[in-house]
């Protein structure tokens, strides 16, 4: 999977999460480059929602999802670390990595279909804690010691979809449009707040 991303690859990532009551709809253009990844995201989560945008190491946020002015984060502010970890769940990368730290069983469980395009499905178990220690993060507490993910591979080795489920949360990850142009800037001017 990591092999077949490209340093400079870009993609759209389109999440749904749901369950307790609750749904969310993430959706976010990811341009990869040699800092770091860089996005463009919405989220909406029982009629609420913001925007997101993480260029170069910094984060800028909209209470809108439909082009409100942008602030920019200090990196000290609460929200900050926040709003970090909620993007770097849309970072593909850092979840191939996390996966390959804590994987336990890959089975193969055959080729399918998504929208039209072949993929070949297969299922992983992932160890929580070394997944969690790959990225950086403490292990949740109640966080089973496994994860299984349900992932679809296009015949190019790219992501498709990932599917899984934890402590009754249904989430699916659609990735789509693979290398297009992509340009994701810092907002200036009017459509930063202060300008």
């Amino acid at each position: 999977m990591e092999a077949a991303l490209p340093a400079d690859a870009t993609v759209q990532v389109a999440v749904k999460m749901s369950g307790a009551g609750q749904e969310t709809v993430i959706d976010a253009v990811v341009a990869y480059t040699p800092t770091g990844a860089e996005m463009d995201m919405t989220t909406l989560s029982n009629g609420e929602g913001f925007a997101l945008i993480v260029v170069d190491d910094r984060l800028f946020v909209s209470d809108s999802i439909s082009g409100g002015a942008y602030q920019e984060l200090d990196g000290s502010d609460p929200a900050a670390a926040q709003l970090r970890s909620q993007a770097a769940s849309m970072d593909i990368a850092s979840s191939f990595a996390a996966w390959d730290a804590g994987l336990e069983r890959v089975e193969l469980v055959g080729e399918d279909e998504i929208d039209g395009e072949p993929v070949c499905h297969y299922s992983l178990t992932v160890g929580a804690a070394a997944a969690a220690e790959a990225q950086g993060d403490p292990l949740v507490p109640g966080m089973p010691e496994t994860v299984t993910y349900e992932l679809y591979l296009t015949e190019g080795d790219l992501m498709r979809r990932a599917e899984f489920e934890l402590g009754g949360i249904e989430a699916e990850m659609n990735a789509t449009r693979w290398n297009e142009p992509v340009v994701i800037e810092a907002p200036s001017g009017a459509s930063l707040s202060g300008s």
